[in-house]
């Protein structure tokens, strides 16, 4: 057996607390301190993290790191621990930094135990050898308690842990303390329905994130608007009262901000990949990049007039083939869809498919989510299927669901067009008070317009309603 540490041997402390509470890594310090003091140890260094030892912490621990170090370096003779779990929780690591200490001739003292092991010794070595499986252990369990946790919090609705959404406020039980739920904030969650509103409207996001900084509107961190943060409201599920959890959505049991199909079509407008690619300039013009030239099919963009000459056009873009007065295609266009929607029969006939196709869709997602769910309560228990089963039943699962979820957003009328069809209303006046990028997206969904040369003046920009080409879209009843 090798000697003791000597009184002139130099100690090291290391103190970690989980949580980050500096309360506790002070008394440990405190701790350390004695046990150098009383054993005559000068000490020349200490270290504390505020964060996991586990494999499964995400935060990094800066100051283990240099215990590691200054072990190899030989900066130090005896290290000091609380106890042996506040090393590393992670036992391949906490078993190469006993290696480690072996190697330097370090020994590590236990101030819980009130001794020290030297890993020269094969007893020694397998006491913390040990104590390093008995931690990993616990903190896998641990792990998978928290993950069974929030798993059975998603499937069950509740809301997720930590802070609530920008526009949401949490509900707590008044005896326990507990999280119970949340609800609308009244202060915040108008600006949510705006916002998501005006997504789904099509509107640009540069122009609701002007818009609201020029207002005044304080966000989330209680400075300005980034496109970023509004991005962020704009996609979160929590608002149409629904949990995600790994890639699947469960529904919430709160009250949504928003109406779930208003937000659907919120996501198709951000994910639709003809926005990624629109420069600010295509959305200012009704028809600008929609309609379509008759000669070689490119898009038509809008030309202002020259020094003062003619009138603004929609010019064929990639070869100039012809052009047409903005104002005049712009006016016809709009008088064709106002005419197809203010037939009677197109608002009953269009809700009725759409109603039906979404509980279609919804039943084959919940009918798929349950289907999952059985197999997780299978795999919790001890006689269940094994993890790798379910991981492989899970992957199998997933885009299931997913598709079955898509399938039910895709069957939701465009909000800006459910404006424009309910009862009673007058489809002219709405039309108009719709912004120019709703317009367009409606446009866009119902109809393809081609421009072609005028029979008799060519490519000029003179117009007759001869010249236009109109194919309405397969999407039902408009059709």
């Amino acid at each position: 057996m090798t000697d003791d540490p000597q009184p002139q041997h130099r100690a090291a402390s290391y103190c970690r607390q989980s949580r980050g509470k500096a309360k506790s890594i002070d008394e440990q310090a405190e701790a350390n301190r004695a046990a150098a003091e009383a054993n005559g140890w000068p000490l020349v260094a200490e270290y504390s993290d505020g964060s996991s030892a586990s494999v499964y912490a995400t935060r990094t621990r800066a100051d283990w790191g240099k215990v590691l170090a200054d072990i190899e370096a030989q900066r130090f003779e005896v290290l000091i621990l609380w106890e042996s779990s506040r090393g590393d929780r992670t036992l391949t690591t906490w078993s190469a930094m006993l290696e480690s200490c072996r190697r330097a001739k370090v020994r590590i003292y236990v101030t819980s135990h009130g001794r020290a092991y030297d890993m020269r010794v094969d007893r020694d070595w397998r006491t913390l050898a040990e104590d390093g499986v008995d931690s990993d252990y616990e903190a896998r369990k641990t792990s998978g308690r928290i993950r069974r946790g929030h798993a059975g919090a998603a499937q069950s609705g509740r809301p997720a842990m930590g802070r609530a959404a920008y526009g949401l406020r949490r509900l707590y039980d008044p005896q326990t303390g507990a999280l119970v739920g949340q609800e609308a904030d009244p202060e915040t969650s108008p600006i949510v329905v705006e916002i998501i509103t005006r997504v789904a409207a099509a509107d640009p996001l540069n122009l609701i994130l002007n818009d609201l900084n020029d207002r005044g509107v304080p966000g989330p961190g209680g400075g300005k608007w980034a496109r970023s943060t509004l991005r962020t409201v704009a996609t979160n599920p929590a608002y149409a009262g629904r949990r995600r959890h790994r890639d699947v959505t469960h529904p919430g049991k709160w009250e949504h901000l928003v109406d779930p199909g208003v937000f659907d079509a919120a996501q198709r407008v951000l994910s639709d990949p003809d926005r990624r690619r629109m420069r600010p300039g295509r959305n200012r013009y009704l028809l600008s990049y929609v309609a379509r030239c008759g000669v070689c099919g490119s898009a038509m963009h809008y030309k202002a007039k020259a020094a003062g000459r003619g009138s603004p056009s929609y010019v064929c873009h990639e070869r100039g083939c012809l052009g047409v007065r903005a104002d005049w295609l712009d006016e016809f266009v709009a008088d064709v869809v106002v005419a197809r929607l203010s037939r009677p029969d197109v608002y009953a006939a269009l809700a009725a498919v759409d109603d039906a196709a979404i509980r279609a869709a919804k039943a084959q997602a919940e009918a798929l989510r349950l289907r999952l769910d059985e197999h997780r309560d299978s795999a919790a228990r001890p006689d269940g299927i094994s993890a790798e089963s379910l991981a492989r039943i899970e992957a199998r699962l997933a885009p299931l669901i997913r598709a079955a979820e898509a399938n039910a957003r895709q069957a939701t009328i465009p909000p800006q067009l459910r404006q424009l069809l309910d009862p009673g209303a007058d489809v002219r006046q709405r039309w108009d008070a719709l912004s120019v990028p709703a317009r367009k997206a409606v446009i866009r969904l119902l109809l393809d317009v081609r421009v072609r040369k005028s029979p008799t003046r060519g490519s000029v920009v003179y117009f007759d309603e001869t010249r236009v080409d109109i194919k309405w879209r397969d999407i039902g009843p408009i059709a």
